[in-house]
């Protein structure tokens, strides 16, 4: 025990205070490096006096190409077909079309309104870069300006829209009628219609006026003639769509009424559909 406690001793005594602190394993360490201490990694900046003419060319057709869709569709809704054929049950409000998402502004290169700059004091500037410089320029000024002048258009054309609208949201064009008993030989059809409505409660609405339709009834000698009918009745909206060639909101409803045709004396109970106008929100 004593041997023991003699070489600890010796031990302690040839451990120098200056070689401990030459060898302090703090300072051998990465951590006690402060990061805040550190120069910022900046990145890396492009050349102002870089030209790409390639860039600044595919800058040109995009944007253009936006312009050009931005012209027609910036301010309103875009509609397009469900490719199909299409689940009915996604959760969507209209059954064949939906809303395109819009496209997003294309930006200029980096470097071009530097280039501009430069190029405005050139007598000889050509190319792809002066005419990204008058793009540039006029993304900035007139495009802004006639922007403004549409978004007034268009707010002044939706505070008028109901004045004008409200009547046509009720006016339903009939087609695709046919008679209700099944029992009663040869088949009437309604052609074409047109008839108001009152709304009632939600979803169902009720004729306002007699409504008229052209029906095709069989005759004696088994062919078929088309005479006038005044219908009568109820309807109940269906769903929402948009007209293809037209681009227009519409509702199709589903309509029973009593159809009296005064030409050849005969009054029918028939179901078919309609199509009114819906107001764009």
């Amino acid at each position: 025990m004593k041997v023991s406690i003699v070489i600890i001793a010796v031990c302690l005594a040839l451990v120098h205070p200056a070689f401990a602190q030459t060898f302090d394993l703090a300072a051998l360490t990465p951590r006690s490096a402060s990061w805040n201490n550190l120069p910022p990694v900046l990145p890396v900046a492009a050349d102002p006096g870089s030209v790409n003419e390639p860039e600044v060319a595919q800058w040109i057709r995009d944007y253009t190409a936006w312009q050009e869709w931005a012209d027609t569709w910036l301010t309103r809704r875009q509609w397009a077909l469900h490719p199909f054929p299409y689940p009915f049950w996604k959760d969507s409000p209209y059954l064949f079309s939906y809303v395109v998402p819009p496209r997003v502004e294309p930006q200029p290169p980096v470097w071009l309104e530097a280039a501009c700059l430069r190029a405005a004091s050139s007598p000889d500037g050509q190319g792809a870069i002066a005419e990204g410089c008058s793009l540039l320029a006029a993304s900035k000024g007139d495009y802004a300006t006639q922007l403004i002048r549409r978004q007034m258009k268009s707010a002044r054309t939706k505070t008028e829209a109901p004045a004008r609208t409200v009547f046509l949201e009720h006016m339903h064009f009939a087609t695709l009628w046919t008679n209700l008993d099944i029992n009663s030989g040869p088949r009437a059809y309604g052609l074409a219609g047109v008839h108001a409505t009152l709304d009632v409660h939600g979803r169902w609405q009720i004729y306002a006026l007699p409504g008229i339709l052209a029906v095709r009834v069989p005759n004696q000698q088994g062919d078929g003639i088309v005479t006038i009918g005044y219908d009568w009745g109820m309807a109940i909206r269906l769903f929402d769509l948009r007209v293809p060639v037209f681009d227009v909101p519409a509702r199709a409803h589903l309509n029973l009424a009593q159809v009296w045709m005064p030409e050849v004396q005969q009054k029918i109970s028939m179901v078919g559909l309609s199509f009114s106008l819906k107001k764009q929100r």
